[in-house]
């Protein structure tokens, strides 16, 4: 009874275990005899005993009832935050990277699987001070242990996939595919990749919408795209930053406080930094 209750809450109202508690006469059958607050979290200490079987269990009704086949995996990681600052030794919240911006609270880190079709596989967690790319190893070696899969394409984006993990997949035979920029990448390759006379069409989408090229280097099987909607709005981004490059340029002292990123990526100064002008070949690549 008060596991389909806290079901039902998560999904109506998600909030903490107390609010919870409070709400109880806001539902149908419940109410009338008011489960106590400490019954709350001894049922969530009986669901973490079970943790494991539960995910599983979960993973087979899911694959059953969409009858999906588990050969693409998506991994990424977010932070969660508590309303506190006091850490502990060895304890899983801790202060650390926060994609919140909370950095002085500490945090928990979740690492989480999706399939191709965006459900939920699995979920890791972490000490809030764990480097997300250290977590990935853990998370494929705990989903290949729990659950049986043949041959999976793990999507990251590069900040996930560090030489490390790179090897580690390599060795273990696990193909990846890595959202990156091409901006790493030598002249001759980049040019080749966004010259669109190499660009193909997606059956059905015109060229103009979206297109790309392909190509290898160094033993890697480099796919570029074009999107002209990702190409606007990259574009109004870019000029936005420009005006705010113009107003550095009539204000120097400002630019002098500001790092070499955002605006300031497109001003050039001498040496002496006495002169500072619009570096024109700097906005010409970023558009490419």
């Amino acid at each position: 009874m008060i596991f389909r209750f806290m079901i039902a809450e998560r999904i109506n109202e998600p909030c903490c275990k107390l609010q919870s508690s409070f709400n109880q006469s806001e539902y149908l059958g419940f109410g009338d005899t008011e489960i106590p607050l400490h019954q709350f979290y001894r049922t969530l200490d009986l669901l973490s005993n079970e943790e494991n079987f539960i995910k599983e269990h979960l993973f087979t009704q899911q694959h059953s009832l969409f009858s999906t086949v588990l050969d693409v995996v998506f991994y990424d990681v977010t932070t969660l935050y508590f309303e506190s600052q006091v850490e502990q030794d060895n304890a899983l919240r801790q202060k650390g990277y926060s994609k919140d911006g909370k950095a002085h609270k500490i945090q928990i880190v979740l690492g989480l699987l999706v399939d191709k079709n965006r459900n939920p596989i699995s979920y890791q967690i972490y000490r809030g001070n764990s480097y997300e790319g250290s977590t990935m190893i853990d998370a494929l070696n705990t989903m290949k242990q729990q659950f049986t899969i043949d041959r999976v394409v793990v999507v990251a984006d590069t900040a996930m996939i560090d030489k490390e993990n790179r090897t580690f997949m390599v060795n273990n035979q696990i193909d990846y595919i890595i959202g990156d920029s091409n901006k790493t990448l030598p002249k001759s390759i980049k040019e080749t990749l966004i010259d669109i006379d190499n660009h193909k069409a997606i059956e059905g989408i015109s060229k103009q919408t979206f297109s790309y090229s392909e190509t290898t280097y160094k033993g890697r099987h480099i796919v570029c795209s074009y999107s002209a909607k990702r190409a606007r709005k990259d574009a109004y981004a870019r000029e936005k930053l420009i005006v705010k490059a113009k107003q550095w340029l009539e204000e120097p002292s400002k630019y002098k406080q500001v790092k070499k990123r955002d605006a300031g990526r497109f001003i050039t100064s001498t040496k002496n930094g006495q002169s500072i002008t619009l570096n024109l070949q700097v906005i010409e690549n970023d558009a490419k």
